[in-house]
């Protein structure tokens, strides 16, 4: 999954992604609709074929490309169980509340340890 993203998160080769979504296309012809050079394009569709994303065949003179999509709709599927898994956590901020509110009962759990015991309990603290 580290190398799907890491492809992807290069906007040319996501440019790259969205043209063989189409349909597949030679390097020549896809480096004219990117408006790049076609060495460089090259070398992203080699960097998208080894993240699994596409795959190459040789048609006479041409090498043509096309979008495999079952790595993008497994990382589709990933995405969407994280964000459910947030959701069943009642989203961020309820989230980041019940963090505050442990904190506070915490900080004041010390203070009433401190409070009762006349003891700085927090000394030698590095913070």
């Amino acid at each position: 999954m580290d190398a799907l993203l890491a492809a992807l998160a290069d906007p040319a080769r996501w440019r790259l992604v969205g043209l063989l979504a189409e349909r597949p296309r030679p390097v020549g012809v896809l480096a004219r609709l990117a408006e790049a050079r076609q060495p460089q394009t090259t070398k992203h569709l080699q960097a998208l074929e080894r993240a699994g994303v596409v795959t190459s065949q040789r048609s006479g003179q041409r090498r043509v490309y096309a979008l495999r999509p079952a790595p993008l709709r497994e990382l589709a599927a990933t995405l969407t169980r994280l964000a459910d898994t947030a959701d069943h956590a009642d989203g961020s901020r309820e989230t980041h509340d019940r963090y505050g509110r442990s904190l506070d009962k915490l900080a004041a759990a010390l203070a009433a340890d401190t409070h009762d015991t006349g003891h700085d309990t927090t000394e030698g603290s590095t913070e």
